[in-house]
This record gives structure tokens, sequence and C-alpha cells, in this order.
């Protein structure tokens, strides 16, 4: 038969011994399993013996009982009130022949057929008492001294070892590693195929003016005429003035000049007037430079400095500048471009201006090279208001290569500024001043600083999660998922704020006003609840994400059978215990103690009570006794004890 694992813990011996019959006196005992643990409200049988000069000695009294355990493992038996099975009487046994001891028997099935011996031990002052009650005066003799301590019984046998208990779930998947060391230069490839013949190169540089040919000889024919006539000027060498209109090439001028062909104007010197426009601020075209690299400059002379605007022959324009470095070159101490549109019937959506900027490659093998990128002003209403958008096209603008792209061929809107300030990146309609939206896994915003060598990114996950990540190590510092949960250092939270790691905090209040609970009810066998619990140290398997030092704790899964309602268990399957939730239930474990212990002192309070008239009632006898003897004019006995003055 399996042996079982007991052991009897006797917390209180005799508390008095009857005067009358039936003579008994009281024992009491705690029953607990081979794991400590009380046994309560257990039917159990006790089997009791006593034998005399030793736990091997002669068995002079046996008896047995059928009891049951209260809420702490607790049994009472009143010996010499159970069922006798020895031939003999409690009251038979001389008490002045001990030494006496007591042993004691559990059977665990409960029907006392089955016991197995659990402890013995000396008895000492309480049986005596029972002595003193026939000692051969009418008056009980004196109480006897409490002996000392019997020695502490063998331990039992160690029970069977119990059934492995079951495999623990599977842990956490660890958090990616960083990326790997690039890998080493592949081989070059092969050399293509010769690339098209590129397009014609601009026209080079004028050449200088070559020296003036020496001058001819008078024709006969003249270039001057009078107005409606074909005879010369009477001098060709006078100044020519007239107060009619002048026509070169043409015998009815409409203008003040009116040339028909070509002019040539010629003027070598650097900064030297070509045309001079007589107009109220008197602007000039002035020639600015010699020979290959001469510029052409208008220029008003009493406007001021400003104003200049310079073509060079590389067919870079300069405003405010003399010396233009790109195609549109405009210096000033404030330099302002302004594109006006004069759309009075402009609608929502219209677009009002824009910039575009693309590679005017027509060659036929150009496939992609004119996609390009823009910048747009688009109406938002018909009263002014209006966004600025940032674009780049996605395919060709044409199949026919020399048309030009316009913002109808193909372009997405990247970025927009809405008349409100609100800026909207992969959207047209922001709703906040800044708002991103994009398809993928993640869309976001990355802070990079080079000077530290760290980039964070604040990103939305897969459509339900927000989080912060740490792009140097890889990691995911902050989550926030789609039910509001924040996790620490996980990316599934289970919790309202679930953190991997310790908290440091200068307090934590948890809400408890009565007006926000129900179904409110006293805790009950706290103290029994406490008593099954098993407190434990332990170490972190994952030092990782735990502390590596020694815990003190309590098993998630031991704590859910005795008090399930500590205990939650994630999506995952891993078990947490609510420890803040254990003080009501300590709490009411130390009143429930405070209890018990009231009423032992009540018990111990009346027992005194009891030894104290009993220490009064030994004082009259000696008084009595020491009368008799000085009456019949003996001495008192050396073996006398005055058991008064024993305490």
């Amino acid at each position: 038969m399996k042996r079982i694992g007991l052991f009897i813990i006797v917390v209180f011996s005799t508390c008095f011994l009857t005067a009358q019959s039936p003579h008994s006196f009281k024992y009491q005992a705690i029953v607990r399993d081979a794991n400590g643990s009380a046994m309560i409200n257990t039917s159990v049988g006790v089997m009791i013996n006593l034998f005399q000069d030793s736990c091997n000695g002669n068995n002079i009294y046996r008896e047995s009982f059928v009891v049951t355990s209260n809420n702490y493992g607790l049994i009472n038996l009143n010996i010499g009130e159970g069922s006798q099975i020895s031939p003999n009487s409690l009251g038979s046994i001389n008490w002045a022949t001990g030494p006496y001891f007591i042993e004691t028997a559990i059977d665990l099935t409960g029907t006392g057929s089955n016991h197995q011996v659990m402890t013995c031990n000396q008895l000492l002052s309480v049986p005596y008492a029972l002595y003193a009650e026939t000692s051969g005066s009418s008056t009980p003799g004196p109480q006897g001294i409490q002996g000392d301590t019997g020695p502490t019984g063998s331990t039992g046998a160690t029970g069977d070892t119990g059934p492995t208990g079951p495999t623990g779930a599977t842990g956490q998947n660890g958090l990616v590693g960083p990326t790997g060391p690039t890998g080493a230069t592949g081989q070059n490839g092969l050399v293509g195929p010769t690339g098209p013949t590129g397009a014609t190169g601009q026209i080079g540089l004028i050449g200088p003016t070559g020296a003036t040919g020496a001058t001819g000889m008078p024709g006969s024919n003249h270039d001057w005429y009078e107005a409606n006539l074909t005879s010369a000027p009477n001098d060709i060498n006078d100044d020519i003035y007239t107060n009619g209109n002048v026509g070169v090439g043409k015998n009815n001028p409409q203008t003040s000049l009116d040339l028909v062909g070509t002019a040539t104007i010629t003027n070598q010197s650097d900064g030297g007037v070509l045309l001079d426009l007589n107009t109220e601020r008197n602007w000039q075209f002035k020639q600015l430079g010699t020979g290959a690299s001469t510029s052409l400059e208008l220029v008003s002379v009493t406007g001021g400095g400003n104003k200049n605007f310079v073509i060079n022959t590389l067919g870079n324009v300069g405003v405010g500048t003399q010396t233009p470095q790109k195609k549109l070159d405009i210096s000033a101490t404030r330099a302002d471009l302004l594109l006006k549109t004069a759309q009075s019937s402009a609608q929502n959506g219209d677009v009002l201006s824009s910039i575009l900027f693309y590679n005017d490659d027509m060659s036929s093998g150009a496939s992609g090279k004119r996609i390009g990128s823009g910048i747009r002003y688009r109406a938002q209403d018909a009263y002014g208001k209006g966004q600025l958008e940032f674009t780049n096209g996605t395919t060709n603008p044409s199949s026919t290569w020399n048309d030009t792209p316009n913002y109808n061929d193909n372009t997405i809107t990247r970025m927009v500024i809405k008349q409100d300030g609100k800026i909207g990146m992969g959207t047209t309609s922001p709703a906040r001043n800044l708002e991103i939206e994009n398809s993928g896994s993640y869309v976001g915003l990355k802070i990079d600083n080079s000077d530290a060598s760290s980039a964070w990114s604040i990103l939305e996950k897969d459509n339900n999660m927000f989080t912060i990540f740490q792009d140097v190590v890889g990691y995911h510092r902050l989550t926030i998922d789609s039910t509001g949960n924040v996790g620490i250092g996980t990316t599934s939270p289970n919790y309202k704020l679930h953190v991997y790691g310790r908290i440091k905090t200068s307090g934590i209040t948890e809400s408890s006003d009565e007006r926000l609970k129900e179904n409110i009810a006293d805790l009950t066998n706290a103290l029994e609840k406490v008593i099954q619990l098993r407190g434990v140290t332990y170490d972190w398997k994952d030092k990782a994400n735990y502390s590596e030092k020694t815990q003190i704790g309590l098993i998630a899964q031991e704590v859910e059978k005795i008090i399930p309602e500590l205990v939650d268990c994630d999506s995952q399957g891993y078990y947490a215990v609510q420890y803040t939730h254990l003080v009501p239930l300590l709490i009411e474990a130390v009143k429930e103690l405070n209890n018990l212990i009231s009423e032992r002192d009540n018990e111990i309070d009346l027992i005194q009570s009891k030894l104290d008239k009993n220490s009064t009632d030994i004082d009259r006898l000696n008084r009595l006794v020491l009368d008799i003897y000085s009456q019949i004019g003996k001495s008192t006995p050396k073996n006398n004890v005055n058991i008064s003055q024993k305490k």
C-alpha cells in the first residue's frame, strides 16, 4: 500500500482534568498532509495507545476515534471517552507507577481500520491529576509539577514522488537580431551595348567681327531718298533730320522708324550703348564684355541697379545681376517671384499655376526619362482659397515623344499644403496640421541625428498599432495597439500598460470607490487560503528582458487553484498574479488569526483561574497536613513537598 505522508503537531495538551467521572483529558492536534498543508474539514480515524515506561513498553490502554477536522485542520479529542478497545478502562490506570507514553496513529480513510503511527510522546502532568483523585484520601491529592518536554518524534518516511507536471507553454519569440554586415561586392557585369548617338550640340559662339573694308567708290544709286520721291538727298554727308516717319526698305513708313529687313548695331566697347530709348527712365540696351563672351543688358539708367535684365551667350537670364550663373538667376535684397493668374471663374480643383521639372530627352530610347516632378497651385473654392501641391509623374507623359508634359500626365500628389496651413503627405485632404498617409506595413516619420548616430521612427503598423521604433538597434520601444493597450518592451500588450522590465514609481493609486462597485461581499476563510499559499524564490529564464537577480514570489498556477480571482492569463497563455490584491486577503487572515488567539487567551484565562483556585486549595491542605503532624507530635516528613511554592 502506498504510504501516506502525514504528521501531527500537538498544539495544546490537557486543558484541565475533571474532578469527577468520567475520567478523561483533552488532546488537540493539527493534521497536515505530506506537503505540509492542513487537511481541513476531513474525516480521519485516530487510534490512541498508552504505554508504561516507554513507547515500546506494556500497552495498558487503547481506544479509537473517528472525528472531522475543522476549517484549520484542527481535531479535538477527549481521551478516555473514545471507543475503548483495551479490557481495562482509563480510570483503572495506576498513574503513580509511571512514566506513561501516548502514541497517536491516523487513518486517513476515516473508517478507523487502517491506522498509521505518527507520534509517541511521554505524558506529563495531566493524567497524574487523575491519580490524585484515587490516592486513598477523600481529598484529592496535589497536582504534580509539569514534566520536561519529551523528545521530538522521528521524521516520517518520505512519500512517493508525484507525477511529472505538464510541459510549460512555449516562450515568446526573441526580438529580431541586427542586420548582418554587407556582403562583398560582386564582380563587374559585362559591358553593355553602345548607346544611341547623342543630340546635336548647341551652336558655337559667333567669331569676332572682321576688319572694316576700304570705302568703295560712290555709285550712281543711293540708299536714301526723300519720302515719296526717288531723287537723292542734296548732301549725303549731312545729318539726317526729318519731321516725319522714316522708312528703311519701306516707302510708306507708319511709325517714326519703320524697318523692313535686318538692322545691325555694332559697338565693340564694353558697356557701350547699342540702343538708347530716351524715355522717362532712359532705358538702354548695352553691350557687356567684348568678343565671344559678349552679353546683352537692358538697364534703366535712372532706375537703379536692381532693374538689370541680362541674357548671356550661354542662354542664362539674369534679373538683378549682370553675371547669371543659371538659366534663370534672380538677385536682389529680396528676390520675389510672382505667378499670377487671371481666372475669374476658377472652381474647386482647377490648377491655376505650376512649375514643372522634367528631362526633355526626345530620343526614342529615352523611356522614362521625361517623368518629372513639379509644384502646382490649385484652387480650393471659387473665392480665392488655394493649396500648394508637390507632385511627381509615374509614366511618360504621352506616346508621342515631342509632346510637352503637363499636369494631366499621370502625376501623383506627394505633398499638399492647404490654405489653412494643414500639411498632407500621401493625402490631398489632411485633417491635422501634419497628416501622413501611405500603404504598406509601416507608415510614419523618421528622425535621424547624424551627429549622434541615432535614429528614431514614429510609425503606424498594419493599420492597428502605433509604435516608437529605435532604428539603430531595431527595437520597438513603445507600442499602442488598436484596443488602447500600451506596451513598453513588447509589441503585443495584453493590458492597458504592459511592461517587460522593472517599474520605478513614487506610488500607485487604484480606483476603489464604493460607488463604482457592486456585488460586494466579505472575504471568508482567508487564513485557510493564506496557509495554503507557497512562497518561493526563483530566477527568470529570460535574462535579456527580466532581472538577473533572484526573485521572491508565488507560482501563478498554484495560486489559481487556491484563489483564482488573483490570477490572469494573457493571449499567449502566460499567467500573472495580482500581488497588490493579496493585501485584502492578508488583512482578513490577520483578523481571523487575531480572533483565534483571543479565543485561546480566554481559554488560558479560564485555566489560570482554575489553577489559582487549585493553588488556594493546595495551600489550605498543606496547612492542614502541617497542623495534623503538629498535633500528633510528629515532624514533617523530609520528602514532604510544599506544592503551593511550585510554579
